[in-house]
C-alpha cells in the first residue's frame, strides 16, 4: 500500500482549516544524532481553554519597540486531539507562532511552527497543562488543557527504573508484550509519553527524525507520524514479496527494509541470502539490493557450514543461513551501514537510491577472519555484532554481542577508510552476555546507552564505564524477552527554573 498523507495535513484537515504549508525540519539520521527533537514537525495532544489576546502590535526581534502591523487580535485554541497524549493547537493569524507547554513541575516543552495548526506531542498522561503561544517573543494567547488516559493494556506495563538520571529525559523503544503491542515514548523515569499500535511485535522501531518507523512481524513495515496516525503501511505480496527482517532504515524519504531469498551457492547448497528493499515517500518499491551480487572475487558464495533453520524456521526449510544481515542504518549523506553477524562484518554502502553508484560497497570491516576486512583490525575485536553505525565519518559504532559466556559489550571504533586502519577508541562491558540483538547510541554527555533484548533491559554508562542507569520492561503476562531490541535516547523536555 502506498505511504498516507503527511500527519500535519491530515490534522489540518481534521480540525477543519486550510493547509497552511508547514515547512518540514531536516532530516535526523537515526545513527548520527538520535538524541536530537525536532520541534514544528508534527503535532501534540491537549484538550482545553482557548483565549484571545489583544497585546497590540508585536515588537520587532530585538528593538523591545512595539510596530504597527494592523495584525488585529489573536486568537488561540489547544485541545486533545483523537490521542490522548497528543494536542493540536490552532492559532491564528498564521504567522510564526511557538507554543511552550509547561508541566506542573515547571518543565517546559517548545513547539515551532507557521501558525495555522501545530501539533504537541511527548506529554504526560492525565496531567494538567498550561500552554502559552507566543510571535516574536510577544506572549499573544494562553490556556491549559488535560491529557487522557493511556489505553488499559499500555497502562499494565510495569517499568523498574533504578540508577541515576541519564543525559536524556526519554526513550523511543519497542514494547511487546502478550496483551500489548506498541511503538512507545518513555520517560526515563517510566513515564509513557507517546504511543502508537502496532497491532504485533513489534521487533524493532526506528527514529526517522518527525515520525517512527515499525517492524511489527515478518509481512509488513509500518511509519507514524507523531500525532499517532499512520504514515505509511508497506504489506508483504503487496508492495514486497519476501520476507522483512531485523531492521529497517530511512534516509531523505526513502526507506530500506532488511529481506532474504534463497539461493544456490557455486557448492550447489541452497542457502539464504540477504538484501533490502528501498521504497519511495510514496512507499512504492524502487528497488532490491542483493548480498550476492556485490561479495567480490574474495568471498565465495558457498556453504560455510552455517545453522539451518534457527532464526527462519519454515520460512526457507532447509537452507542455510549464509550471513544472516541483522542490522541496517543509514549515514546523513545516504550511505547505508549493513551488519553481517554470521561473517562477523559490517560494510559501508552507497545507499542513494538516484546516484549512479548505488549499492557498490565503499568498504568492509571485520571483526574476525570470517570474511575479508579492508582495514587492518585484531582478530576477534567484535563477534556476532548488531546495529552497526557511523556516528560521523570517522567513528562506527556497534554492539558487541560477544560469544558465550564473554559478556557483551559496547564498541566505538576509529576508521581511516584511505589508510586502512581502525583502532577500537571505547568500550563498555553490559554486566552479563545477551546472545540475541541489542542496540548501542552515544549520548550527549558523551556515555553510553545499551539494550539487553534477553533481559529486556538497558544500561546507561559514565565516562568513568561503570552502569549510572537502568530500566527494565515488566510484561504483565507471561511473554517477554528478546522485546527491548533498541531505545532510541530523545531529549524532550527542559527542566524548570
Amino acid at each position: 500500500m502506498a505511504a498516507l498523507a503527511d500527519s500535519m495535513l491530515l490534522v489540518l484537515l481534521a480540525c477543519g482549516g486550510t493547509p497552511s504549508g508547514p515547512e518540514k525540519g531536516p532530516e535526523v539520521s537515526e545513527s548520527a544524532v538520535p538524541f536530537l527533537v525536532p520541534t514544528g514537525d508534527t503535532a501534540i495532544a491537549a484538550t482545553g481553554d482557548s483565549a484571545v489576546v489583544d497585546t497590540g502590535p508585536p515588537a520587532p526581534t530585538g528593538t523591545g519597540e512595539t510596530a504597527d502591523t494592523g495584525l488585529g487580535p489573536w486568537v488561540g485554541h489547544c485541545e486533545l486531539s483523537d490521542h490522548p497524549l497528543v494536542a493540536v493547537c490552532e492559532v491564528v493569524p498564521e504567522l510564526p507562532v511557538t507554543v511552550t507547554v509547561t508541566r506542573p513541575d515547571g518543565a517546559t516543552r517548545q513547539f515551532d511552527g507557521p501558525g495555522g495548526s501545530l501539533v504537541l506531542w511527548g506529554l504526560p498522561p492525565e496531567t494538567a497543562l498550561d500552554w502559552a503561544a507566543s510571535h516574536m517573543g510577544v506572549e499573544v494567547a494562553t490556556g491549559s488543557f488535560v491529557t487522557g488516559a493511556l489505553p488499559a493494556d499500555l497502562a499494565a506495563v510495569g517499568w523498574e527504573v533504578s540508577g541515576d538520571e541519564p543525559s536524556v529525559d526519554a526513550l523511543l523503544l519497542p514494547v511487546s508484550c502478550e496483551s500489548s503491542s506498541y511503538a512507545a515514548i518513555v520517560a526515563t523515569d517510566g513515564t509513557v509519553l507517546w504511543y502508537a499500535d502496532t497491532g504485533s511485535g513489534p521487533k524493532m522501531v526506528v527514529w526517522t527524525g518527525d515520525g517512527v518507523l515499525a517492524l511489527p512481524n515478518r509481512e509488513e513495515v509500518l511509519g507514524f507520524g507523531m500525532d499517532g496516525t499512520p504514515r505509511l503501511q508497506l504489506v508483504r505480496d503487496e508492495a514486497f514479496e519476501g520476507p522483512i527482517h531485523h531492521d529497517v532504515a530511512h534516509w531523505m524519504g526513502w526507506t530500506f527494509a532488511l529481506t532474504a531469498r534463497e539461493t544456490i551457492g557455486v557448492d550447489g547448497a541452497a542457502l539464504i541470502m540477504d538484501g533490502f528493499h528501498v521504497f519511495d515517500a510514496e512507499g512504492t518499491l524502487h528497488t532490491t539490493w542483493w548480498l550476492e551480487e556485490h561479495l567480490g572475487d574474495d568471498l565465495v558464495l558457498a556453504s560455510r557450514d552455517g545453522p539451518v533453520g534457527r532464526f527462519w524456521g519454515s520460512e526457507f526449510e532447509g537452507a542455510e543461513d549464509w550471513a544472516h544481515a541483522n542490522g541496517l542504518s543509514a549515514t546523513p549523506d545516504g550511505d547505508l551501514i549493513l551488519s553481517l553477524r554470521y561473517l562477523d562484518s559490517v560494510w559501508r554502502i552507497v545507499g542513494d537510491p538516484l546516484a549512479p553508484d548505488f549499492g557498490a560497497v565503499r568498504w568492509r570491516l571485520s571483526g574476525t577472519d570470517a570474511a575479508p576486512s579492508d582495514f587492518d583490525l585484531p582478530v576477534d575485536t567484535f563477534v556476532g555484532q548488531h546495529h552497526a553505525a557511523m556516528e560521523d565519518d570517522r567513528f562506527l559504532t556497534l554492539y558487541d554481542n560477544r560469544e558465550s559466556p564473554e559478556r557483551s559489550r559496547t564498541l566505538r571504533i576509529e576508521l581511516d577508510p584511505a589508510a586502512g586502519t581502525a583502532e577500537v577508541v571505547e568500550t563498555h562491558r553490559l554486566p552479563l552476555h545477551c546472545n540475541n540483538q541489542g542496540g548501542y547510541f552515544v549520548l550527549p554527555d558523551g556515555g553510553a546507552l545499551a539494550t539487553c533484548p534477553p533481559e529486556d533491559r538497558l544500561w546507561t554508562f559514565g565516562e568513568d564505564f561503570a552502569p549510572r542507569f537502568t530500566l527494565q520492561i515488566q510484561c504483565p503476562d507471561t511473554l517477554g524477552g528478546q522485546l527491548l531490541s533498541r531505545a532510541v535516547p530523545l531529549q524532550l523536555w527542559a527542566p524548570g527554573k
